[in-house]
Parts: C-alpha cells; structure tokens; sequence
C-alpha cells in the first residue's frame, strides 16, 4: 500500500517569524532611539523608556528572538522540501531519494518539536518535520509501524538470548527495566502509562512507570525506539 502525504505551510512558524521580526524591530527601535533616530513615534519610545520593566524586556529580546527562530525553523524546511513525501510497504521516499525501512536503525519522536529523527545502519540522521506535511500525526503512526516493525523481531530475538536492549533513558533485559542504574523487575511495576502537557508551543510527553509505590517519570522525546519498547512490554506486561 502507497501512501502520499503533500507538503502543507506550517503556519504557526510563520506566526514565530512575525514574531521574531516585530521583537527586533522593537529592539531595534530602542537602541537607534540613543541616536536620535526614531523607527517609532518619539512620544511613544520616550514614554515606554521611562519605565524600568522595559529595560529588562530589551535585555530579553535577543533570546527571545533566537527562540522563535528556533521554534520556526520548520518554514525553512518547508521551503527546501519537496512537494510530497511517500510512503510504500518497503521504503520512505523523500523527492528523488528513497531509504528502505530496512536501513533504518533506530527512530526518535521528539514530541516537544513534532519531529521524527530516523537513524540509518550508516550513522546517518534524518529528520521528518511532521507540521510541514499533511496528516503529520498520521505520517508518524505510519513511519513508526513500518520501521518497527523489521526492528520488533530483532529486539525480541536479543531479549530472548539474555541480552539487554537499550531505549535511551531505559533498557530492558528479560529481568525488568533499568532506568538511571537502577533495575525495575517486571514484578514490582504496578502501572505503565504515558501523560501528555500542553502549554503553548510546548508539548511535554512523559512515559510513567509506578513500581512498589515509586513512580519514574522518562520524558517520551528522549526514548529511542518507543513502539519497538511499547511492543516488547506488552510481551512481559499483558496488562500494559
């Protein structure tokens, strides 16, 4: 099955460009006013300079504005994508490029940005920008389901030879989960679920673990291979 997923404007980094350049003209407009020079009406600069919270917003602005660019980043991968990405039962096809889901190694959702970063058996990174895409959320469960897959039986085979796999922050052995040094054995965790936060442009996913009353908190951005982990726990928790 072949699926096409158009490229669409990623509009909210527009709004972080808009933003960026309104701070720094205002910057700008602070810093010329010492010269004599008036980017905005004079009465309206000496007035907001006479308060002592302005300082500290202009000594905030740069940050601010390298922030947004940040944040924004995705309207330059916009304009140098191409017109669709494609998705087909072996590979993932970029404009001209095609990398077989064979090929990949591992693959990271970072939650907080919207991206997907696949890593190929080469070393190389790949990164999936999922706001300048069409369904991007849909794109993901698809990428995710097509690459876990080739990497679910090899993990399972390690796990049954006694071998640990690591997930980022977490690794797991057929004795339980290890998180910060610390083994967690499948008989002590009581509970496995995942929390999601939402404050602006931030998003934070975080995977819960309750184990004998102690409860781990592992930010979902940082794991490595979360549906090959997800899929790997409901083996030694049916429950999960």
């Amino acid at each position: 099955m072949t699926a096409s997923y158009p490229r669409v404007l990623p509009r909210y980094a527009l709004g972080c460009y808009a933003g960026a350049f309104a701070l720094l003209y205002l910057f700008s407009a602070q810093l010329l006013a010492a010269l004599d020079i008036w980017l905005l009406p004079r009465s309206l600069l000496i007035e907001m300079l006479r308060y002592r919270a302005m300082w500290l917003v202009f000594f905030l602005t740069l940050p601010a504005v390298g922030y947004l660019l940040w944040r924004g980043s995705d309207l330059v991968a916009w304009w140098r994508a191409p017109d669709a990405l494609t998705l087909d039962g072996h590979a993932l096809h970029i404009g001209p490029r095609q990398l077989a889901y064979a090929d990949v190694a591992s693959i990271r959702h970072q939650h907080n940005r919207d991206h997907l970063v696949l890593t190929t058996r080469a070393g190389e990174r790949v990164r999936i920008r999922l706001a300048i895409w069409e369904d991007g959320y849909g794109l993901a469960d698809q990428l995710e389901e097509s690459i876990g897959g080739n990497l679910e039986a090899v993990t399972l085979r390690r796990l049954q030879a006694q071998d640990t796999v690591g997930f980022g922050p977490l690794s797991m052995n057929a004795s339980g989960l290890t998180y910060k040094g610390q083994l967690i054995p499948w008989a002590a965790i009581d509970s496995i679920r995942t929390q999601s936060d939402s404050e602006g442009m931030e998003t934070d996913e975080t995977l819960i673990i309750v184990a004998r009353g102690k409860t781990h908190k592992i930010d979902r951005s940082k794991i490595v291979n979360e549906p090959v982990m997800l899929a790997c726990l409901r083996q030694y928790l049916p429950g999960a």
